[in-house]
């Protein structure tokens, strides 16, 4: 909105107007009723030299109050600035805190089962390789067909059915999240921040969003008062060009030390935000670092585990596969043995004893 009003002196020409100057004011809240112009004024205004003298008395003595009207206003938009990045801080450390201890109870767990099955591993393997030594003593069929038998009887597992529920839970947290190694990458990027680490948001994009205008009082005044108010008028629109009407609305009735006294509460505040965020940002630098580790060991664990349980399928169909030859009628006693031991051979690749191509 302009505040204009605009008045000529009777018989003004050409020579006349070139002894005056035209300049504008950003409107505030005394500037109005100082000029004794209506609020809604639309034309320039012929300002006297009493209400220059006004001006400049104003001027003089409140651009000092409102740069500290600025210097409150910039303390404001810090407090918000900090605020909304302790508020993002917060769910990211809250979310890490959560998986921190998510992950506890995970690597427990899951250490205990690993320790299980890799006892398990170590016992089957003790008795394959016991086994396939102990085949060559034997010739006789039916000797071999006991002694192969009494070998199958013996195998035991780990009961991990219980397990289940549990390791579903851990592989949707830990293990389904990330399967590739490029998103890996992508997560160990996302979970380790830069030490310069700077927030999204900034303290230019806020002000974009608090973005004002303020109305313009446009005066006319005489040539020979140019150098007693120019000045004055340039710094008075440069300050209040960058703050809000609002501001100067809720302190307009303070005076200069009270403003001042607003203004080190402002900061108090602002610098009291800034240390949880401080405390909170090293924490989430400490916590995703030490989560984006222990989930990569809990992945490796739950891969381990949930490979160990799957190759239970392949041992008992091997073991089926010595139930069928034991029962065969067309194997002698050496091609049996022969046929039992490829076998054996073929468990000890499934638990990992011996390399896959290993004869």
């Amino acid at each position: 909105m302009v505040f204009c009003l605009f008045f000529r002196k009777k018989g003004s020409d050409t020579k006349g107007m070139k002894n005056t100057k035209t300049n504008f004011l950003m409107a505030s809240q005394r500037l109005p009723d100082m000029l004794q112009v209506p609020s809604n004024t639309d034309s320039p205004i012929q300002v006297t030299d009493v209400q220059i003298k006004s001006l400049i008395d104003y001027f003089t003595t409140n651009n000092t109050i409102l740069t500290a009207y600025l210097e409150y206003f910039e303390a404001q938009s810090l407090i918000k600035l900090r605020q909304r990045q302790l508020d993002e801080t917060k769910k990211v450390v809250y979310s890490l805190r959560e998986t921190d201890q998510t992950s506890k109870e995970a690597m427990d767990f899951l250490k205990e089962k690993l320790t299980l099955l890799s006892i398990e591993r170590d016992n089957l393997a003790m008795l394959f390789l016991t086994f396939r030594e102990s085949l060559e003593s034997f010739n006789e069929k039916h000797m071999i067909v006991n002694h192969t038998l009494e070998f199958i009887s013996k195998i035991t597992f780990v009961e991990t059915k219980s397990w289940e529920k549990d390791l579903d839970y851990f592989r949707t947290r830990f293990l389904l999240q990330r399967e590739q190694d490029e998103a890996d990458q992508e997560l160990k990027e996302q979970f380790i921040p830069d030490e310069e680490d700077i927030p999204e948001i900034t303290l230019a994009d806020l002000k974009k969003q608090d973005e004002f205008t303020r109305d313009k009082i446009v005066i006319e005044y005489s040539r020979k008062q140019k150098d007693e108010i120019d000045s004055l008028i340039k710094e008075y629109n440069n300050i209040s060009k960058d703050y809000p009407p609002r501001v100067e609305e809720e302190l307009e009735a303070d005076d200069l030390q009270t403003v001042r006294s607003k203004v080190k509460i402002q900061e108090e505040e602002a610098f009291d935000v800034g240390k949880e965020l401080y405390a909170l940002k090293r924490e989430q630098g400490i916590l995703t670092l030490k989560t984006y580790e222990i989930i990569q060991t809990i992945r490796s664990r739950l891969l381990n585990i949930t490979g160990s349980i799957a190759s239970r399928k392949f041992l008992r169909d091997a073991f089926n596969e010595l139930r069928e030859i034991t029962d065969s009628e067309e194997y002698s006693p050496e091609a049996m043995k022969v046929e039992i031991s490829k076998r054996v051979t073929r468990l000890l690749r499934i638990i990992g004893e011996i390399a896959p191509n290993a004869h």
